[in-house]
């Protein structure tokens, strides 16, 4: 979320950008930090206000298998909250059965990853939505391959990020290290989420944590999220107020994110 440069608001999304639908990836510090719920909460509120939402998690690791292939969680969730029009298997066009990185999933089923169907997917999705949310794997740093990261696939693709962080300032460091290597990289950090706030166990440190990720992460105030133990990726439960904390963050890429043009058509 690079501060906000958000120059004149952008025209809505209308006919002539449908091609091209405004697009944030929603990537996480590290796995397990809340990216689903996230991505899941955006897409709710954007179809909320009458957008046709497409959400896209183009790899998934841990998946299960099902008599249609192996499905993924994670894709079930957005796909319920957006209430797309696409099949699973466009929304998560690659699936592995271990819960490993992607790179070691993909050795070890003699699979590599098959950018060529992820693009081919993320271009469907992208042609029947206004706006796209698209789920991480892992973290930036992800292993593809022995010379590929998720980081390179974002950077191809020319859209910006919402980082997603434990909001407790333990995390600090990695945070601040990923919107340094994400802008290194060229990737433009739009916003970023501190996830789980508990506020009757936070530390001076965890309460000073947005302000000091503000201060020196060169980002606008991190949008802070609170925990919700109803919450539920697998029963595909979300609750109101990790909604209501995330509408103001679901309006700014809305009405702000430019249209994405990105990588090869």
């Amino acid at each position: 979320m690079v501060k906000r440069a958000r120059k004149a608001l952008l025209e809505p999304a209308g006919p002539e950008n449908r091609s091209h639908p405004r697009t944030v990836c929603i990537v996480g510090t590290r796995p397990g930090v809340g990216k689903t719920v996230v991505g899941g909460a955006l897409a709710d509120h954007a179809r909320r206000r009458g957008m046709r939402v497409g959400v896209f998690k183009p790899i998934a690791t841990g998946c299960r298998r099902t008599r249609h292939g192996l499905r993924a969680a994670d894709a079930e969730f957005l796909a319920h909250w957006a209430d797309t029009s696409n099949d699973l298997a466009t929304v998560n066009p690659v699936c592995y059965r271990d819960r490993l990185i992607v790179a070691e999933c993909a050795r070890r089923e003699g699979r590599p990853v098959d950018e060529d169907a992820i693009e081919a997917a993320r271009q469907q999705v992208s042609a029947r939505a206004d706006v796209v949310f698209i789920e991480g794997v892992g973290s930036l740093f992800e292993p593809l391959a022995a010379n590929r990261r998720f980081l390179d696939m974002i950077r191809e693709w020319e859209i910006p990020i919402v980082l997603v962080s434990p909001a407790d300032a333990d995390d600090l460091h990695s945070t601040l290290s990923a919107i340094e290597l994400a802008r290194h990289a060229g990737v433009s950090v739009w916003a970023v989420v501190l996830n789980r706030y508990r506020p009757n166990e936070a530390t001076l440190a965890d309460e000073m944590n947005p302000e000091t990720i503000a201060r020196y992460g060169g980002v606008d105030l991190p949008v802070v999220v609170p925990a919700n133990r109803d919450t539920s990726v697998r029963k595909c439960w979300l609750g109101a107020d990790i909604r209501y904390a995330l509408a103001d963050l679901g309006d700014r890429i809305i009405d702000n994110v430019q249209p994405t043009v990105g990588k090869a058509s």
